[in-house]
């Protein structure tokens, strides 16, 4: 399974005091069984940033059963898992909390999914107990017991919360449970874990039921904030990422995109070294083979299959350049596969332990011209050798061109290259 891992910390007033702990804000939100990110919104905006856009897909990505994690004072606690308040675990945390205006407390004191909400709490999400242990455990304990599972984590500065992969999150459950299996009787605890309560599951179902398309959180209502842009694409990239995310997420049949198991987006794919100048693949996904798993094997060793996707808004061309010099134009455009390319190197190397043909690339723009199609053709391959022993050369041209459309209403994804992919 995978999971969140959320980053609490004390509210103040404008003097720096203290007025609610991040201890009380995890008893609170265990006990009751949800979590809301505050999403700050300045009067007169008028239309959602990109971070705050980042965040709704993080929220797209949830499913039922994946855990979640809490962190605070260098220290993790948990664990909790997603469940399903009616239809989905994660709802718009009030009418109209999709659109990027401002609201005061009481214009939504009667409509909100819990009484905890407020104005800058757009979206919310349910959980409930797995195990909510009494003994934390220290970020550092976590990160050198199992070095190898985690990547999120080592990512995790100046942002709220991140999705951790399967074996991550299972990493994590493991070294919760180890260190409150050793804990001594006579050893403090880190905190006492509440008893959970689940009326207001109960209560935010009943507004949920009375009026299902108010609270529901589909891309299609954060995709109403926009409108077409430059024919039929969308001016915000880190939208059409999120309607991306979400249509992978709910495994909606008939679509151009392979059934993935695990997704995510904003994954890191750069060497150690200070977040700011790392590099991020847009959408990071795998699959896992259903043989395996239904052999009970785990999840780490099951998948068969990695995705990188990089995104663009425009459409992608490579004009004849006149007298022979390229424009910014066809630089940027030639950038863009072998950033894509990049990327997939980086996925065969540290994922895949060097097999191309377990990685897939995938580039989503508004539209390929043919002389941009052929320049992958040409540039989106590697060579390398297939087994070890005996080994012959092969070729990888594992990589998809997908064109989306965006008509106010509905995005639309469709395949340009290859037309006929098995």
């Amino acid at each position: 399974m995978a999971g969140y891992f959320v980053v609490l910390g004390d509210i103040k007033d404008e003097k720096q005091k203290i007025i609610k702990s991040a201890k009380e804000i995890l008893t609170d939100m265990c006990h009751y069984g949800t979590y809301s990110t505050n999403l700050f919104v300045k009067e007169g905006v008028q239309k959602w940033s990109k971070q705050k856009v980042a965040t709704f897909g993080d929220y797209y990505s949830m499913n039922e059963d994946d855990y979640i994690f809490f962190f605070f004072g260098r220290k993790i606690f948990g664990v909790g898992k997603l469940v399903n308040v009616g239809d989905s675990c994660k709802y718009w945390a009030f009418p109209g909390a999709n659109l990027p205006k401002t609201y005061d407390e009481k214009e939504i004191s009667e409509s909100r999914l819990t009484d905890d909400i407020k104005p800058e709490n757009r979206c919310v999400c349910f959980f409930e107990p797995v195990q909510f242990y009494p003994h934390a455990i220290d970020m550092d304990e976590a990160l050198t017991t199992y070095p190898d599972s985690f990547k999120a984590l080592r990512v995790i500065q100046g942002r709220t919360f991140i999705k951790l992969d399967d074996e991550e999150a299972l990493a994590l459950f493991s070294v919760l449970n180890r260190r409150n299996a050793s804990a001594k009787l006579s050893e403090s605890k880190d905190w006492d874990p509440p008893i959970f309560d689940n009326s207001v599951h109960k209560r935010a179902k009943e507004k949920i039921t009375r009026l299902p398309h108010a609270y529901s959180f589909t891309i299609e209502s954060l995709l109403s904030n926009y409108q077409p842009w430059n024919g039929k694409g969308l001016q915000e990239e880190m939208a059409i990422e999120a309607a991306v995310v979400d249509l992978l997420t709910s495994h909606k049949e008939n679509t151009v995109f392979d059934k993935l198991s695990y997704v995510t987006h904003q994954v890191s794919a750069s060497p150690a070294k200070p977040v700011e100048y790392m590099e991020w693949m847009d959408i990071f996904g795998y699959s896992v083979s259903e043989y395996l798993t239904k052999q009970d094997v785990p999840v780490q060793f099951a998948i068969d299959k990695y995705y990188v996707m990089e995104i663009k808004r425009d459409i992608l061309s490579l004009p004849v350049p006149k007298k022979g010099k390229e424009t910014t134009q066809i630089r940027a455009n030639k950038a863009v596969a072998n950033q894509l390319m990049k990327y997939v190197d980086w996925v065969a190397k540290n994922y895949a332990s060097g097999n191309y043909p377990m990685v897939k690339g995938v580039l989503i723009a508004n539209g390929f011209d043919d002389n941009f199609i052929e320049y992958c053709k040409t540039m989106c391959v590697r060579n390398y050798n297939d087994g070890y022993r005996d080994s012959i050369p092969a070729v990888w041209d594992g990589f998809e061109l997908i064109k989306y459309t965006f008509d106010g209403n509905v995005i639309s994804f469709e395949k340009v290259f290859p037309k006929n992919n098995p």
